[in-house]
């Protein structure tokens, strides 16, 4: 085989469903930490420390960020990281263990191209309202949240995500290890100017922006499942990523360092800046937090930081399109579909710019599909098939293989994702925020993982087996068959 014909192969492999080898994975314990610290260190971040603010002051807005959001990057890690780092499965092709192929297309669709349009398009307004903050501190500019500027420079956030995406994972790699440890600095100079304005102390007394329930531990539940929200809100992108690390120990704990430390510090700094200066929009407040010269470059990192987290969502969407999709489709190329699948966003920027004052509710709302999802994912590959997977099911075609289910869907786990998005929304609804007393208590998350991973589990060893589904070891059965060691190269372990 020939050097090109080699470097093809290996471009295939990262852009499409083919287990990945460990020589063909390109990140290592840092890399895949700056990888995920560049997705979390964004705008966003800052806007989800802002919407703690409206809900608790920072007292309670500081634990409020560290138990949300451990609570649902572990949940999301566990269900999705630890698998697609021990077998280089592209995440939805690994889903189909569990939904099925056609369950996992189903999956995709909800879980990935509804929501990343949504994301891509509230990534890009955020970038272009940091462009336009940055025109009126350096002139006579009035910023408009909708207007002109803010809508074009939207729109050459997400051409830009695209190019680099075309590029494929070696450009997000170096994207990645320039800007993230350069936001880590600037959030670290935020606190401190935060800190040289206001005493600790002062700050911790500071009241909630604009608290809605009279309850205080309402408020705080209600602060919680926001940070929880965020932490779960990286389940349908982070499994790519984790494929392209070496091993299954990189693919876990940098999602501690980066996903979790990352971003709670970006909240914490959010929280913190928004509580004193008495509003939750960071391309509001940096304009005011540090002079013209900080401005000018905190708003211009955190721009284009907001384009490391596109980069990156983008790049898991595509993979998982690649595999999903028809054979028409799968046929096109690379640079074609990453160009196709960013035309929708791009209508949304300049259509619907509106989307971006309804992030906290658009977050949330994936938290109730997400949560439940991880709940599947952990009940399935830790308690069921005891962290064994047989690749040659998860690849067949033939409609008679375990993984195929029912007519390529399997029901049981349809159903479990069903009952834990119900069991959400009736404990807390987040387009209303009204919501039970267990809600206060245990969240709403929390009870839609259990719930559909509990469901899962009970249905699947009672009628999983008596109709043949799914390939699960039975009782002390032994492990279960995986892929031979001759098929690329890929270990039985």
């Amino acid at each position: 085989m020939s050097k090109h014909e080699q470097i093809n192969h290996s471009l295939e492999a990262e852009r499409g469903d083919t287990p990945l080898l460990p020589s063909e994975r390109v990140w290592g314990f840092w890399e895949f930490s700056y990888a995920n610290s560049a997705l979390a260190i964004a705008t966003w971040a800052f806007l989800i420390g802002g919407a703690t603010a409206l809900f608790v002051g920072p007292r309670e807005g500081i634990a409020a960020i560290i138990i949300g959001n451990i609570l649902g990057v572990l949940l999301a890690t566990f269900s999705t990281c630890v698998p697609c780092g021990k077998y280089g499965t592209e995440q939805f092709t690994f889903l189909r263990s569990m939904f099925g192929a056609n369950g996992s297309r189903l999956v995709y669709m909800l879980a990935v191209v509804l929501l990343t349009m949504g994301w891509l398009a509230v990534l890009g307004l955020m970038f272009g309202r940091s462009i336009d903050g940055l025109g009126a501190l350096v002139s006579d500019h009035q910023t408009d949240p909708n207007g002109m500027l803010v809508l074009a420079a939207g729109t050459f956030a997400i051409l830009l995500t695209a190019f680099v995406v075309a590029k494929g994972p070696t450009s997000i790699k170096v994207f990645n290890t320039i800007v993230a440890p350069a936001l880590v600095v600037i959030m670290g100079i935020m606190l401190y100017l935060i800190l040289g304005q206001h005493s600790f102390a002062e700050l911790m007394a500071l009241p909630a922006l604009d608290a809605p329930f009279d309850s205080k531990r309402v408020n705080f539940m209600i602060a919680v499942e926001v940070n929880m929200a965020a932490g779960f809100s990286w389940w349908p992108y982070i499994g790519n990523l984790a494929r392209l690390s070496k091993n299954q120990r990189t693919a876990f704990w940098p999602n501690v360092i980066g996903i979790f430390g990352a971003a709670a510090l970006g909240e914490v700094v959010g929280l913190l800046a928004s509580a004193a200066l008495g509003n939750s929009d960071p391309t509001v407040w940096m304009t005011h937090i540090g002079g013209l010269v900080f401005g000018v470059v905190a708003l211009g990192f955190v721009a284009f930081a907001n384009v490391t987290s596109m980069i990156n969502i983008l790049y898991t969407a595509i993979v998982g399109l690649r595999q999903l999709a028809g054979a028409g489709l799968r046929a096109l190329k690379w640079e074609l579909l990453v160009a196709a699948f960013c035309i929708v966003p791009v209508l949304i920027v300049l259509l619907g710019p509106g989307i971006y004052d309804g992030f906290f509710i658009f977050l949330v709302w994936t938290s109730a599909l997400n949560s439940a999802l991880a709940g599947i994912g952990i009940a399935d590959y830790f308690f069921l098939r005891r962290q064994r997977l047989n690749l040659r099911y998860l690849y067949a075609t033939d409609g008679q293989l375990p993984y195929h289910y029912w007519k390529g869907f399997n029901p049981i786990a349809l159903v479990a994702l069903v009952a834990g998005f119900a069991i959400y929304v009736v404990l807390f609804n987040p387009q209303t925020l009204a919501n039970t007393e267990l809600f206060t208590f245990i969240s709403a998350s929390i009870p839609s993982c259990a719930l559909a991973g509990l469901l899962h589990y009970g249905l699947t060893r009672t009628l999983a087996a008596r109709l043949g589904w799914g390939a699960y070891p039975k009782g002390d059965e032994g492990r279960a068959e995986v892929l031979d060691s001759n098929v690329r190269g890929f270990s039985n372990d």
